[in-house]
């Protein structure tokens, strides 16, 4: 049975900052490998990156933060800020699909996805992805640390 990862009653759609973890299927390495603790993006790799650095042009209520492309999953600090809907009454009625995080990374999923596919059909995200809600400057700190740290600390 499917079990949401998302934290219950909490608004997507609200103003909030989160570091996000979406890997790909089986944990295939389709973004590259690791050599001395860095990262070497391959092809794919430099997709999913470019991608990501487009995400504000294409989501104005987006901003990134530290990320950091693995051989197998992304790891993004997202800045998301709440857009009323012409037609909300401005009392944070919920609003459109299209303004909410899980919009902006199944866009940012699609996005990779028709760029890779053409020269490896193979590639496919995970369904899923995780999320985490970052309620301080010091655990937006801390998670900055983790991306940073995060080639170095692969076996």
């Amino acid at each position: 049975m499917y079990r949401s990862l998302r934290k219950k009653g909490w608004d997507y759609g609200q103003t909030a900052t989160y570091m996000i973890t979406i890997c790909t299927n089986y944990k295939q390495p389709f973004f590259g490998r690791i050599e001395n603790g860095e990262v070497v993006l391959s092809k794919a790799g430099l997709i999913a990156k470019q991608r990501w650095e487009a995400a504000p042009s294409i989501y104005p209520n987006v901003a990134i933060g530290a990320f950091i492309i693995m051989p197998d999953h992304v790891h993004l600090i997202v800045y998301f800020e709440r857009v009323l809907h012409p037609k909300d009454s401005g009392t944070g009625k919920f609003g459109p699909q299209s303004m909410t995080l899980g919009r902006v990374i199944a866009g940012y999923k699609a996005s990779v996805t028709s760029r890779v596919k053409p020269f490896n059909p193979r590639f496919k995200w995970q369904e899923r992805y995780d999320d985490q809600i970052l309620r301080s400057e010091s655990a937006i700190q801390r998670a900055a640390n983790y991306i940073h740290n995060n080639p170095k600390n692969v076996i």
